[in-house]
């Protein structure tokens, strides 16, 4: 069991992220994992993922009913996590809201930046996205026909978990973070439109290599102190 797992699995007291409003979808770390879509059985490490049950009591559960398309479960630091290994591996949501104002968070870990990897993907009208770029490590943010918005001024770390946040308010100013610091700025130039959203890269361009402890959604965008907070949170599962 990896640090922090007690205080946020034992007794499930913390107050975040389902402390902070708004909360819409939550795969939260080694919890509701399901080797099938119908969320029958139950998944542990060296299976594959059809379904990460949404801890946010939404019903926004994550899904997969495709086996070749289904991420695997690894154990990374005591903890149960979804690995991609490239190829049509994702999660599906259900519909979801154009998230305008809205936050997105994810404790990832990229496996190496040969390629651009995309970690969240739109099927529907292809209107909203974040990948990391090739080369660099960059985050970006995508919109319309997944048309670039921005990209984060700091770079990821290959092969090392960190805590990615992009939040986004409702006079199209946008933000990114990275393990709780600020990591560039800008304004949205497009709209974002709701539709599936996945975890990984469900329209087969740039599938995600490597893997997703945490990954979640907020319908508001989040201040500073509130980002402090979830990343305090997340750093806290001990990856």
């Amino acid at each position: 069991m990896s640090p922090g797992t007690a205080q946020i699995w034992g007794a499930d007291a913390r107050p975040y992220p389902t402390g902070i409003p708004n909360l819409d979808v939550w795969a939260k770390a080694g919890t509701g994992l399901y080797q099938d879509a119908a969320m029958v059985t139950l998944a542990g490490s060296g299976d594959p993922l059809g379904a990460w049950k949404d801890s946010s009591g939404n019903g926004k559960h994550l899904t997969q009913a495709t086996g070749a398309n289904k991420p695997t479960l690894a154990t990374d630091g005591g903890v149960v996590v979804a690995t991609f290994g490239g190829g049509n591996v994702f999660l599906e949501s259900p519909s979801l809201p154009a998230y305008k104002p809205g936050t997105f968070f994810a404790l990832c870990k990229v496996t190496n930046f040969s390629n651009y990897y995309r970690l969240v993907s739109s099927l529907t009208n292809a209107t909203f996205g974040i990948d990391i770029e090739q080369a660099t490590g960059k985050i970006r943010f995508l919109a319309t026909n997944l048309a670039l918005i921005g990209t984060s001024t700091v770079a990821m770390t290959a092969n090392t978990w960190q805590r990615v946040y992009v939040t986004y308010d409702a006079v199209q100013a946008f933000a990114f973070y990275i393990n709780g610091s600020a990591a560039g700025s800008g304004n949205l130039n497009q709209a974002l439109n709701g539709g599936v959203l996945s975890m990984g890269d469900n329209r087969s361009e740039f599938p995600f290599l490597g893997s997703v402890a945490e990954w979640g959604f907020y319908a508001r965008d989040l201040t500073a102190s509130e980002i402090a907070k979830l990343d305090a949170y997340l750093a806290a599962i001990g990856l």
